[in-house]
Protein backbone atom coordinates (compact mmCIF):
# COMPACT_ATOMS: atom_id res chain seq x y z
CA UNK A 1 0.00 0.00 0.00
CA UNK A 2 2.83 2.36 1.38
CA UNK A 3 5.01 1.52 -2.28
CA UNK A 4 1.82 1.75 -4.44
CA UNK A 5 0.90 5.49 -2.75
CA UNK A 6 4.59 7.07 -3.67
CA UNK A 7 3.87 5.64 -7.14
CA UNK A 8 1.06 7.08 -7.80
CA UNK A 9 1.97 10.39 -6.11
CA UNK A 10 4.75 9.87 -9.10
CA UNK A 11 2.03 9.96 -11.56
CA UNK A 12 -0.17 12.56 -10.37
CA UNK A 13 3.16 14.62 -11.20
CA UNK A 14 4.11 13.27 -14.09
CA UNK A 15 5.85 10.36 -13.88
CA UNK A 16 5.46 7.08 -16.03
CA UNK A 17 3.83 4.16 -13.95
CA UNK A 18 6.69 2.31 -14.65
CA UNK A 19 8.72 4.26 -13.34
CA UNK A 20 7.58 5.78 -10.72
CA UNK A 21 6.73 2.10 -9.00
CA UNK A 22 10.95 1.97 -10.04
CA UNK A 23 11.27 4.62 -7.83
CA UNK A 24 9.12 4.12 -5.00
CA UNK A 25 9.99 0.56 -4.76
CA UNK A 26 13.83 1.41 -5.02
CA UNK A 27 13.32 4.66 -2.18
CA UNK A 28 11.89 1.87 0.49
CA UNK A 29 14.92 -0.33 -0.65
CA UNK A 30 17.39 1.96 0.05
CA UNK A 31 15.17 3.36 3.42
CA UNK A 32 15.67 0.03 4.31
CA UNK A 33 19.45 -0.89 3.67
CA UNK A 34 20.24 2.12 5.16
CA UNK A 35 18.00 1.56 8.71
CA UNK A 36 19.83 -1.76 8.72
CA UNK A 37 23.26 -0.73 7.96
CA UNK A 38 23.13 2.02 10.79
CA UNK A 39 23.26 2.43 14.63
CA UNK A 40 21.43 5.45 14.36
CA UNK A 41 17.31 5.52 14.45
CA UNK A 42 15.47 5.71 11.56
CA UNK A 43 14.01 9.15 12.99
CA UNK A 44 17.74 10.31 13.49
CA UNK A 45 18.43 9.07 10.08
CA UNK A 46 15.42 10.74 8.62
CA UNK A 47 16.18 14.05 9.73
CA UNK A 48 19.75 13.73 7.86
CA UNK A 49 18.33 12.91 4.72
CA UNK A 50 15.59 15.43 5.04
CA UNK A 51 16.54 18.90 3.92
CA UNK A 52 14.88 22.42 5.44
CA UNK A 53 11.78 22.92 3.19
CA UNK A 54 12.49 20.13 0.85
CA UNK A 55 10.22 17.21 -0.49
CA UNK A 56 11.09 14.88 1.23
CA UNK A 57 10.44 16.68 4.97
CA UNK A 58 6.89 17.79 3.01
CA UNK A 59 6.07 13.61 2.25
CA UNK A 60 7.21 13.36 6.08
CA UNK A 61 4.72 16.22 7.72
CA UNK A 62 2.11 14.89 4.79
CA UNK A 63 2.46 11.42 6.04
CA UNK A 64 1.69 12.23 9.32
CA UNK A 65 -0.95 14.27 8.75
CA UNK A 66 -2.44 10.99 7.48
CA UNK A 67 -1.96 9.51 10.53
CA UNK A 68 1.37 7.41 9.50
CA UNK A 69 2.68 7.57 13.11
CA UNK A 70 3.37 4.19 15.50
CA UNK A 71 1.43 6.84 18.27
CA UNK A 72 -1.73 6.04 15.98
CA UNK A 73 -1.82 2.40 16.65
CA UNK A 74 -2.06 1.99 20.04
CA UNK A 75 -3.25 -1.31 19.80
CA UNK A 76 -0.85 -3.02 17.53
CA UNK A 77 1.26 -4.88 20.15
CA UNK A 78 -1.84 -6.28 21.69
CA UNK A 79 -3.36 -7.38 17.82
CA UNK A 80 0.73 -8.87 17.32
CA UNK A 81 0.38 -10.77 20.85
CA UNK A 82 -2.68 -11.89 19.94
CA UNK A 83 -2.34 -12.94 16.25
CA UNK A 84 1.45 -14.67 17.35
CA UNK A 85 -0.12 -16.38 19.98
CA UNK A 86 -3.02 -18.26 17.87
CA UNK A 87 -1.23 -21.89 16.88
CA UNK A 88 -0.31 -21.97 20.69
CA UNK A 89 -3.97 -22.75 21.02
CA UNK A 90 -4.13 -26.36 19.97
CA UNK A 91 -1.58 -27.37 22.48
CA UNK A 92 -2.44 -24.94 25.39
CA UNK A 93 -5.17 -24.34 27.85
CA UNK A 94 -6.71 -20.53 26.76
CA UNK A 95 -5.21 -19.47 30.42
CA UNK A 96 -1.74 -20.44 29.41
CA UNK A 97 -2.15 -18.72 25.71
CA UNK A 98 -3.12 -15.73 27.64
CA UNK A 99 -0.56 -15.43 29.89
CA UNK A 100 2.03 -16.21 26.73
CA UNK A 101 -0.18 -13.32 25.15
CA UNK A 102 0.17 -11.12 28.39
CA UNK A 103 3.72 -11.30 28.43
CA UNK A 104 4.43 -10.62 24.42
CA UNK A 105 2.33 -7.36 25.26
CA UNK A 106 4.94 -6.36 27.71
CA UNK A 107 7.50 -6.83 25.12
CA UNK A 108 6.34 -5.18 22.31
CA UNK A 109 5.19 -1.91 24.09
CA UNK A 110 8.73 -1.85 25.61
CA UNK A 111 10.06 -2.23 22.11
CA UNK A 112 7.27 0.09 20.46
CA UNK A 113 8.17 3.09 22.56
Amino acid sequence: LYIDALASAGVKNGLSRSFAEDLACQTVLGSAYLTKQSDDHPIELMDTVCSPGGTTIEGVHTLKKLGFDIKDFPNSYDHFANEITLPLHTCLTDEQVAYVAFHYRDILKNYIK
